[in-house]
């Protein structure tokens, strides 16, 4: 009863699946039915592969780092390959080598594209429920792992894709099968955004650089309708993401430093505006005010702030180059050294 009660649609309300061709083989998502307790969760199934992803993350930024705790897992179970561990050790042993270069290939694309000054712990987690030996779970991972971060609040400047290429009697072949992979002249994983390259790996028999240019155009142009998918569902069922909190030393020396440069702005125009040497000095003040202030706010935000920060950032960079040459050739020049 329990088992024909969970398995009814009808008691999930939220619940959806969201199919796709990827490299000529179905891609479907389902969501709204599992690991309710996350910040985003999704099943993927790629052929008869099937990863589970979630991600979640604290709701307090982590106190005394200076880094982004971001951990990645890609867990391999012996049951998605029908397999039970047997003999003396019946328990799942520590990630392998497999497991490990996969969570390192899904983390280096994603880990630049969260805000810099983000300090909360983010666990993206993406466990392979069964496999399919022709449509990489890797793959279906890395996807996986985009969608659920991109569908939550968690801040970050998604989506990306991935694909694998092989080279199979000369021709590129997208996402090879496991007979593929065993002729290929070319081993090649491909992380990208809808607009740039963000990760390659990649393994070659002595392929020219040509032909190696070409698998990476083609891998794009696939990404690109992956994220074109990705991007539907986020505009179905995607979360507003959350504002990150600047850490407390960042917001004080934000404050003193626009309040110097209200200081100096008031004085070069007040009191030093007769005084040729202090204007010079308060010029050059101002303009190293505004150039480390520039500094500390170099890094990035959501995209709905970006516009915002841009016009923030040049004015300050011309503000400083300005001032701080204004300040610096005055005084120079006062002193007989130019």
């Amino acid at each position: 009863m329990a088992i024909e009660f969970g398995s009814r649609k009808e008691t999930f309300e939220n619940y959806k699946v969201y199919e796709t061709m990827l490299a000529g083989r179905p891609f479907k998502v389902e969501m709204g039915k599992m690991c309710g307790l996350s910040n985003a969760s999704a099943l993927i199934r790629y052929g008869e592969t099937c990863v589970m992803c979630n991600v979640v993350m604290s709701p307090k930024p982590r106190e005394g780092v200076d880094f982004f705790p971001l951990n990645v897992e890609y867990e391999e179970k012996l049951y998605a390959a029908g397999r039970i561990p047997g003999s003396f050790m019946r328990r799942e042993g520590r990630p392998g080598e497999r497991a490990i270069l996969t969570s390192r290939v899904v983390d280096r694309p994603m880990r630049p594209l969260f805000p810099k000054e983000m300090r909360n712990d983010v666990c993206i987690t993406m466990t392979v429920m069964s496999l399919d030996p022709d449509c990489s779970p890797e793959i279906a991972g890395m996807i996986g792992a985009s969608l659920v971060t991109a569908v939550s609040d968690i801040p970050w400047n998604g989506p990306i894709g991935g694909v694998q290429v092989g080279l199979v009697d000369g021709e590129i072949v997208l996402n090879p099968t496991q007979e593929q992979r065993k002729v290929s002249d070319l081993a090649l994983t491909v992380a990208a955004t809808m607009d740039k390259i963000v990760m390659i790996e990649a393994g070659a028999n002595e392929v020219d650089e040509d032909t190696m240019l070409n698998a990476i155009k083609a891998a794009h142009v696939e990404i690109k309708k992956i994220i074109e998918f990705i991007n539907r569902i986020v505009a179905e069922r995607g979360k507003q993401q959350e504002r990150v909190k600047l850490p407390m030393w960042l917001n004080i020396t934000l404050i003193v430093l626009f309040a110097a440069i209200a200081v100096t702005l008031i004085l070069r125009f007040t009191v030093y505006k007769e005084n040729q040497l202090m204007n010079y000095i308060s010029s050059l003040l101002l303009g190293v005010t505004c150039l480390v202030l520039f500094y500390t706010r170099r890094f990035k935000h959501t995209k709905k702030d970006s516009t915002f920060y841009t016009l923030v950032t040049v004015l300050l960079t011309v503000m400083g180059i300005v001032y701080t040459a204004m300040g610096l050739i005055g005084i120079l020049t006062m002193f007989g050294i130019i």
